[in-house]
């Protein structure tokens, strides 16, 4: 059952809200990267949360269950973008309730948040026993640099197989990437998008403030790469100014693939 009460970081970040103005970015998909989900009786490993857009984020705050009689869960705490920004932090974790957990975590101070793409948070479990594991997040929230909540928050379940249950499932399809060169570039750059044939995909330019600055191109990738030429064109058609720039290569399925590249002027 999906939990509706307000946690005590969701209640300390009301307050900052007051302060900010402005609707903030919607329909963001978190995803879980597992060290370790096959794991024996008595092994561990841990669950991250991960962030792949160049997105602003000073708090996160979920709900989580999973099969207490296959997995414990030992604890959890923030994740390398947070632990990286030297930014203050409060955190919270409890799992009083068997099978479920609940994380919190917020940056201290108007100023200071933390941009993706990265880790965000990080859950350590114990085998417990054989079996199939499901980790589920009923509830997840993010509220950007101003404090405002970002709408359409969502995160895809996890699996974790412990002890005769660590049969490899089958392989998932291959996987997105990116390249650019030349790296850096001046005045354009030609990126090569890969990833299973018959995929639909899109290519997007963010800068360092996570904002849209180009969409290059939009189709279904091949057996092929397809090469996209980026000349450092914004929507409008403007020139954009020198600086880094973020690439994502978001397809239907999986993890998106991102890259990073300087335009010279």
């Amino acid at each position: 059952m999906k939990r509706t009460s307000r946690g005590p970081i969701a209640t300390a970040t009301m307050a900052i809200m007051l302060m900010a103005a402005g609707p903030a970015r919607s329909d963001v998909q978190l995803r879980f990267e597992i060290d370790g989900q096959h794991i024996e009786v008595g092994g561990t490993g841990t669950l991250s949360i991960m962030l792949d857009d160049p997105l602003d984020v000073r708090t996160i705050e979920l709900w989580a269950r999973f099969d207490a009689s296959v997995v414990t869960g030992l604890g959890g705490d923030a994740g390398g973008l947070f632990n990286d920004s030297g930014c203050a932090l409060f955190t919270d974790y409890d799992d009083t309730v068997p099978g479920e957990w609940y994380a919190g975590l917020v940056t201290l101070g108007p100023t200071c948040y933390i941009t993706g793409p990265g880790e965000l948070y990080r859950w350590e479990f114990q085998g417990a026993a054989d079996g199939t594991c499901a980790v589920i997040v009923d509830s997840v929230q993010l509220y950007d640099h101003l404090a405002q909540p970002i709408a359409g928050v969502t995160i895809n379940p996890a699996t974790i197989y412990v002890g005769s249950a660590t049969a490899v499932p089958p392989t998932p399809p291959r996987a997105l990437s990116l390249d650019l060169n030349p790296n850096p570039f001046n005045p354009c750059t030609v990126l090569r998008c890969r990833g299973r044939a018959g995929e639909r995909a899109t290519l997007s330019v963010y800068d360092l403030s996570g904002r849209l600055v180009a969409s290059p191109w939009r189709g279904t990738l091949g057996a092929e790469p397809v090469t996209v030429r980026w000349d450092g064109g914004d929507r409008q058609g403007r020139a954009s100014p020198g600086g880094v720039y973020l690439f994502q290569l978001r397809g239907e399925h999986g993890r998106p693939a991102v890259g990073k590249g300087v335009l010279v002027r």
